[in-house]
């Protein structure tokens, strides 16, 4: 038997609201003061935030509700950020991973360090094709941030311009 109530792409009740969305203005922890949001992805909602004990931007992931939901994919999402929490500091072009952890209502969140700077995707479109020299640049730092994180047995996921 349904509910009748409509159900959009995510398995979410259209008459229940996404909790992933929901954190803007709020204190995350007693820690992080959560800004606005910065992106919303297929998996996770990134938020713009400041981490009040060091005065210092952050962007404050959180997994969206479809994949807060399911425990396999939570424990992977831990084990990745626990991994790179501790040996971020071994590769400068991996962002550092500042900590993960559990928000009082049992949501999975990731604070990394903030970047700055345009998306690759955005320099294209603005600029157009790349010279040679600065595609093959650009390859070469992707390349050795994806052996550093492969070696410590991390696989992203998205990679995309």
């Amino acid at each position: 038997m349904t509910s009748g109530a409509a159900v959009d792409d995510a398995g979410q009740s259209a008459a229940e609201p996404e909790r992933s969305l929901d954190l803007a203005g709020s204190v995350v922890k007693g820690r992080y003061r959560v800004n606005a949001i910065a992106s919303v992805g297929r998996d996770v909602v990134v938020y713009t935030a400041v981490d009040i004990r060091y005065q210092r931007p952050i962007a404050l992931k959180v997994l969206r509700d479809q994949f807060a939901a399911d425990p396999a994919f939570v424990a992977a999402v831990r084990e990745q950020a626990c991994t790179l929490a501790l040996r971020s500091h071994a590769h400068r072009r991996v962002t550092r991973v500042y900590e993960c952890d559990t928000m009082d209502d049992g949501r999975l969140f990731v604070a990394v360090e903030r970047t700055k700077g345009a998306t690759l995707r955005e320099v294209l479109d603005a600029r157009g094709p790349l010279d040679p020299s600065t595609a093959l640049r650009i390859a070469s730092r992707v390349g050795e941030a994806l052996e550093a994180l492969h070696h410590s047995k991390i696989i992203h996921g998205q990679l995309r311009t």
